[in-house]
């Protein structure tokens, strides 16, 4: 009975990692992101990353002039019609809707980037410890280094495609996913596992 448990465990796993390469060889380069927002990231809260406005946040206000609304504009763009200067309707944590000036709302969209990157980095850094671990498993010893295929790889990803790695031997600069020289500022490259036949 134990030696068909474990003759099952092997064979599950195998498949497993089998699963693993078909599905990395498929993988395109457009699904990572979205992927990774649904399962990993939640929204970016501008509480904790500490960006400070330097004043009240209103959703009937304008924020150049003080003037009070009727009611809170709907247009995500919008002239104050006491100012005529425009403003952008943003959304904060809790869905709480603000009016910023031009330059807060850039600079807000400019901190959620580079929050958003740094996030996406740790999640791909995770799920490569995460598919390492499941390869070693499998009996891997390395993967083939893969990319998105695009403009936005950098020269050392470029250089490292389709070469060999040891799971223990890291790259200069990395395993895939960890470096910070991709003109995006994250690394989408992929592993594809190298599974020796059973």
């Amino acid at each position: 009975m134990t030696a068909i448990w474990v003759a099952g465990a092997i064979l599950a796993i195998w498949l497993i990692a089998r699963w693993l390469v078909s599905s990395g060889s498929r993988r395109q380069e457009n699904q990572w992101p979205q992927e990774v927002i649904d399962r990993y990231v939640d929204r970016v809260n501008v509480d904790d990353i500490g960006y400070d406005f330097g004043r009240a946040l209103s959703a009937d206000r304008c924020p150049y002039c003080n003037y009070r609304f009727a009611a809170a504009p709907k247009a995500t763009r919008k002239k104050c019609p006491s100012c005529q200067k425009v403003f952008r309707r943003a959304t904060m944590p809790g869905r709480r809707r603000v009016l910023l000036t031009i330059a807060e709302a850039d600079a807000l969209a400019t901190v959620r980037s580079q929050e958003y990157r740094r996030r996406y980095r740790e999640v791909r850094i995770k799920q490569f410890q995460y598919e390492r671990k499941q390869a070693r498993l499998a009996g891997s010893l390395g993967y083939i280094w893969r990319t998105a295929g695009d403009g936005d790889v950098c020269m050392r990803c470029r250089q490292n495609e389709g070469k060999y790695v040891g799971w223990d031997d890291e790259p200069a600069g990395g395993h895939v996913g960890h470096s910070e020289s991709c003109p995006n500022g994250y690394c989408r490259c992929w592993a594809s596992p190298v599974i020796p036949d059973p």
